[in-house]
């Protein structure tokens, strides 16, 4: 195999695409495994139409990466499939970055404020205002993917509609870009069976002449590395709509979590109070059938001395 030096224009074979652009080789990082085997990592820009000189002087066309598998996508499409990407990395490599990228590149109709995701019920209500609007080739971005796919939750009611709502996608030629930190995070059908692209965002060490992020690995299913390829910062208006979105969804989230670990809204007095009620009964079984004392009792558990006078008054009351 041929390793390719920078400003080598390079045909990927394993991302075919309509047009048949080949892509340029920016520049490459060696990688060197403990065994002492070497491996090469080649960086193409994510966006790139221009015209340049191959080693032999004939002017070529080349495209960037992302562009090409945006091309990718849309054969997809044309040919009756759609597209479930799924976007993996750490905290703070730019996942939710490369995923708005994407989805702009892909459709041109794409804004956060229409198509950004964070939680199922929201989804519905966006999927239900264009399900049958004509045209195919729409995406959304679903940020915190855990929330719908993670493997933990398999068998709750939103998981299966949702993998249900996934069987429809194709059927109506839609495209779902989902940000996730850890691939083995999410369902198994999504990542075994669904996922046709996985994205792999990085930060490169700072002492490496790529270091820094905005770089990303793309692998077509189910596991084979194509090329590494570039992504932008988001433009100042975007992380602002982006930022704000996401504030919002973590609030509502927020609010469902305490409304389902506190049904009854009393911010969370009535647990309080079951819990009182099930500390009285136990100080009551070991001051008035084991014989502790309250001092005993209080050193033990950690409850102040005049509580335990007064739960122990509360009981005799009772009885």
């Amino acid at each position: 195999m041929k390793i390719l030096e920078t400003g080598d224009i390079a045909y990927y074979p394993d991302l075919m695409n309509p047009s048949g652009k080949p892509m340029l080789v920016k520049g490459r990082r060696r990688i060197k495994y403990p065994s002492g085997k070497r491996f090469y990592q080649y960086f193409i820009e994510g966006h790139q139409h221009e015209t340049v000189k191959d080693h032999n002087g004939n002017d070529v066309e080349v495209m960037g990466l992302t562009d090409r598998l945006v091309e990718d996508m849309k054969k997809n499409i044309s040919t009756d499939y759609d597209n479930i990407v799924l976007v993996v990395g750490a905290e703070g490599t730019g996942k939710s970055n490369f995923g708005v990228d994407l989805c702009k590149s892909y459709d041109p109709t794409f804004t956060l404020e229409d198509r950004y995701i964070y939680d199922f019920y929201p989804f519905l209500l966006k999927l239900q205002k264009d399900f049958n609007q004509p045209g195919n080739g729409r995406a959304y971005l679903l940020d915190e993917a855990t929330n719908l796919i993670s493997n933990r939750d398999w068998n709750k009611e939103e998981n299966k509609h949702f993998m249900q709502l996934l069987e429809m996608f194709r059927s109506r030629g839609l495209t779902l870009v989902m940000c996730i930190p850890l691939q083995s995070r999410s369902d198994k059908y999504v990542r075994e069976h669904r996922a046709r692209y996985v994205i792999e965002c990085k930060d490169l060490p700072k002492g490496d002449k790529f270091g820094g992020r905005g770089y990303y690995e793309l692998v077509v299913s189910p596991d084979k590395t194509v090329a590494h390829g570039t992504f932008p910062e988001m433009s100042p208006e975007d992380k602002r709509v982006y930022e704000a979105l996401k504030e919002k969804s973590q609030q509502s989230k927020l609010d469902e979590m305490i409304k389902a670990a506190d049904p009854e809204g009393d911010s969370g007095k009535g647990r309080l109070k079951e819990s009182n009620e099930r500390n009285k009964k136990m100080v009551a079984w070991f001051v008035l059938h084991e014989g502790w004392s309250y001092k005993d009792v209080s050193e033990q558990f950690n409850i102040p001395y005049g509580t335990i006078t007064r739960w122990i008054s509360e009981i005799k009351g009772e009885d």
